[in-house]
Protein backbone atom coordinates (compact mmCIF):
# COMPACT_ATOMS: atom_id res chain seq x y z
CA UNK A 1 0.00 0.00 0.00
CA UNK A 2 1.12 3.47 -0.74
CA UNK A 3 1.05 6.43 1.96
CA UNK A 4 0.99 9.91 1.62
CA UNK A 5 1.63 12.82 3.84
CA UNK A 6 2.19 16.12 1.88
CA UNK A 7 4.50 15.50 -0.33
CA UNK A 8 6.14 12.01 1.11
CA UNK A 9 5.02 8.50 -0.23
CA UNK A 10 6.28 5.63 1.46
CA UNK A 11 5.26 2.10 0.44
CA UNK A 12 3.82 0.05 3.53
CA UNK A 13 4.24 -4.00 3.26
CA UNK A 14 2.33 -6.36 6.17
CA UNK A 15 3.46 -9.46 7.12
CA UNK A 16 2.47 -12.03 9.54
CA UNK A 17 4.54 -14.71 11.10
CA UNK A 18 3.17 -17.24 13.71
CA UNK A 19 6.59 -17.44 14.86
CA UNK A 20 9.50 -15.42 14.19
CA UNK A 21 9.96 -13.19 11.45
CA UNK A 22 11.44 -14.75 8.46
CA UNK A 23 14.62 -12.22 7.38
CA UNK A 24 13.19 -12.72 3.52
CA UNK A 25 10.31 -10.45 4.53
CA UNK A 26 12.36 -7.70 4.09
CA UNK A 27 13.38 -8.61 0.64
CA UNK A 28 9.97 -9.06 -0.77
CA UNK A 29 9.47 -4.78 0.30
CA UNK A 30 12.71 -3.81 -1.45
CA UNK A 31 11.59 -6.07 -4.10
CA UNK A 32 8.33 -4.00 -4.39
CA UNK A 33 10.70 -0.99 -4.04
CA UNK A 34 12.63 -1.51 -6.88
CA UNK A 35 9.85 -2.12 -9.36
CA UNK A 36 7.68 0.48 -8.35
CA UNK A 37 9.30 3.24 -10.38
CA UNK A 38 8.61 1.37 -13.70
CA UNK A 39 4.81 1.27 -12.73
CA UNK A 40 4.29 4.39 -11.42
CA UNK A 41 6.68 6.59 -12.61
CA UNK A 42 4.66 9.89 -12.16
CA UNK A 43 4.96 9.29 -7.97
CA UNK A 44 8.15 8.63 -6.82
CA UNK A 45 8.21 6.83 -3.63
CA UNK A 46 10.70 7.82 -0.68
CA UNK A 47 10.96 4.84 1.43
CA UNK A 48 9.49 1.22 2.44
CA UNK A 49 8.08 0.52 5.40
CA UNK A 50 7.33 -3.33 6.79
CA UNK A 51 4.96 -4.08 9.46
CA UNK A 52 5.01 -7.27 10.53
CA UNK A 53 2.46 -8.95 13.24
CA UNK A 54 4.94 -11.37 14.13
CA UNK A 55 4.38 -14.34 17.14
CA UNK A 56 0.53 -13.58 16.35
CA UNK A 57 -0.23 -17.13 18.59
CA UNK A 58 1.26 -15.73 21.91
CA UNK A 59 -0.38 -13.07 24.07
CA UNK A 60 0.77 -9.57 22.53
CA UNK A 61 2.40 -9.01 26.24
CA UNK A 62 4.55 -12.05 25.77
CA UNK A 63 5.58 -11.20 22.09
CA UNK A 64 9.08 -10.06 21.37
CA UNK A 65 9.58 -6.56 21.73
CA UNK A 66 11.46 -6.68 18.47
CA UNK A 67 10.74 -8.52 14.95
CA UNK A 68 13.97 -9.04 14.18
CA UNK A 69 16.84 -9.53 16.83
CA UNK A 70 19.75 -10.61 15.09
CA UNK A 71 21.95 -7.41 15.41
CA UNK A 72 23.74 -7.67 12.31
CA UNK A 73 21.11 -7.97 9.95
CA UNK A 74 18.89 -5.28 11.90
CA UNK A 75 22.07 -2.81 11.46
CA UNK A 76 21.58 -3.85 7.55
CA UNK A 77 18.36 -2.57 7.31
CA UNK A 78 17.15 -0.11 4.33
CA UNK A 79 13.98 -0.13 5.42
CA UNK A 80 11.67 0.54 8.52
CA UNK A 81 10.53 -2.62 10.65
CA UNK A 82 7.69 -1.46 12.92
CA UNK A 83 5.80 -4.25 14.58
CA UNK A 84 1.71 -4.39 14.31
CA UNK A 85 2.13 -3.89 18.42
CA UNK A 86 4.15 -0.70 18.48
CA UNK A 87 1.35 0.53 15.93
CA UNK A 88 -1.93 -0.30 18.12
CA UNK A 89 -0.21 0.76 21.30
CA UNK A 90 0.29 4.06 19.38
CA UNK A 91 -2.95 4.18 17.79
CA UNK A 92 -5.11 2.97 21.04
CA UNK A 93 -3.11 6.15 22.83
CA UNK A 94 -4.11 8.38 19.71
CA UNK A 95 -0.21 9.15 19.76
CA UNK A 96 -0.33 10.29 15.66
CA UNK A 97 2.63 12.05 15.81
CA UNK A 98 4.22 8.97 16.76
CA UNK A 99 3.39 7.10 14.18
CA UNK A 100 3.99 9.42 11.63
CA UNK A 101 7.65 9.49 12.79
CA UNK A 102 7.86 5.64 12.47
CA UNK A 103 6.45 6.03 9.08
CA UNK A 104 7.87 8.93 7.47
CA UNK A 105 11.20 9.03 9.58
CA UNK A 106 12.82 12.12 10.22
CA UNK A 107 12.00 13.82 7.26
CA UNK A 108 10.67 17.17 7.55
CA UNK A 109 7.19 17.50 5.69
CA UNK A 110 4.93 19.72 5.41
CA UNK A 111 1.47 18.86 6.97
CA UNK A 112 -1.55 18.25 4.60
CA UNK A 113 -4.18 20.92 4.16
CA UNK A 114 -6.78 20.94 6.24
CA UNK A 115 -9.67 19.89 3.99
CA UNK A 116 -7.52 17.13 3.78
CA UNK A 117 -7.56 16.36 7.28
CA UNK A 118 -9.13 13.45 8.71
CA UNK A 119 -12.08 14.72 11.25
CA UNK A 120 -11.74 15.43 15.33
CA UNK A 121 -13.01 11.67 16.56
CA UNK A 122 -16.91 12.46 18.15
CA UNK A 123 -17.58 10.76 21.44
CA UNK A 124 -18.30 7.32 20.09
CA UNK A 125 -14.88 7.08 18.69
CA UNK A 126 -12.86 7.98 21.67
CA UNK A 127 -15.32 5.94 23.56
CA UNK A 128 -14.37 3.30 21.55
CA UNK A 129 -10.97 4.18 21.85
CA UNK A 130 -10.88 4.34 25.53
CA UNK A 131 -12.82 0.12 25.58
CA UNK A 132 -9.74 -0.90 23.00
CA UNK A 133 -6.80 0.35 25.52
CA UNK A 134 -8.88 -0.77 28.37
CA UNK A 135 -9.27 -4.20 26.51
CA UNK A 136 -5.09 -4.18 25.78
CA UNK A 137 -4.13 -3.26 29.25
CA UNK A 138 -5.65 -6.51 30.57
CA UNK A 139 -4.58 -8.78 27.54
CA UNK A 140 -7.91 -9.11 25.51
Amino acid sequence: MLATYGSEVRMIEVKSAAGNASEKLVGALERHLSTCPSLRPHQPVGAGVLVVNHQYRKDPHDRSAQVYERREFVDSLKVVVLSSRDLFTWWAAGDWPAIRKAVLGTTPVAPPSVAAMPPSPGPKDRATSRRLRWLWNRGG
